[in-house]
Order: C-alpha cells, then structure tokens, then sequence
C-alpha cells in the first residue's frame, strides 16, 4: 500500500476506535473524511500503472460510484465476516488492518466497475448519460 494509506490507518489505529464502530461510522456518514483520504490513496496508487493512470485522473468524477457500490457491498460483506467467511474476517481485529482492506476494497471496486469482464461494467458512454441524469435529477 502507499503512504498516505498507511498514514491514514495509523492516525486511525493510535485513537483506539473499535474496527466495528469505524465501519458503523464510515458506512452511515458518506460525508466522513474516510471517503475523500479513499480517492486519494486510489489515485496515487492507479497513477503508479501505466494501464489504470487515466482512471486515477478521473478519480473525483467517479469516485461517488465507488462509494455507492460498497455502500451497497458492505452489509454483504458484514454478513459474512460474522460467519468467518471472506477476507474481512481477518482484518476485523484491529482498525488499522481494517482501513487498509477497505482501501484495497475501493481501489478493486474501482477497476471492476471499467472493466468489460465484471457484471456492473460502466462504459464510457454509459457513465456519461449516467452522469448527466445524475446532473438533472439532482
């Protein structure tokens, strides 16, 4: 992971907030600075490869879509790292190792979503009219 990303999770770590009660305030508050440090650390890291930099440019326009898809993702995932399934399991015990997962989360989220092989691929075209609709209706 960068450095923000490891800066981020240790400020987090060392207020000794409990990694249940950071996910409770990161998924009910999509104002929480949580969101913003995510696109940063998302794009410094797309930056770094040659075949994802133009994603890591258009971090802001897109960002809000990330945050929706987990949104939606994140009890799911709850769900079954309280059944010892999937990779949150492991990272639930301390904060600090939760704030990198879910960081890796954004970034994998991230690339699913322009990539023609997942199930909820955007295409160019496709997030330009769902931007504009966004634009109108809001």
């Amino acid at each position: 992971m960068n450095n923000i990303a490891e800066i981020y999770a240790m400020l987090i770590s060392n207020q000794n907030i409990n990694p249940y009660e950071f996910l409770d305030q990161i998924i009910h508050n999509e104002k929480h600075i949580f969101w913003g440090v995510a696109r940063d650390v998302a794009a410094e890291k797309l930056m770094l490869c040659s075949q994802w930099r133009w994603l890591g440019l258009r971090i802001d326009d897109v960002g809000f879509l990330v945050e929706e898809e987990m949104w939606l993702r994140f009890p799911y995932w709850i769900r079954r790292a309280e059944l010892g399934k999937g990779s949150l399991t492991r990272h639930m015990q301390n904060t600090h190792s939760l704030v990198l997962w879910i960081f890796e989360r954004y970034i994998s989220t991230l690339k699913n979503l322009f990539d023609p092989r997942y199930r909820f691929y955007l295409s160019l075209p496709k997030l330009t009219s769902y931007s504009e609709q966004r634009l109108c209706y809001e």
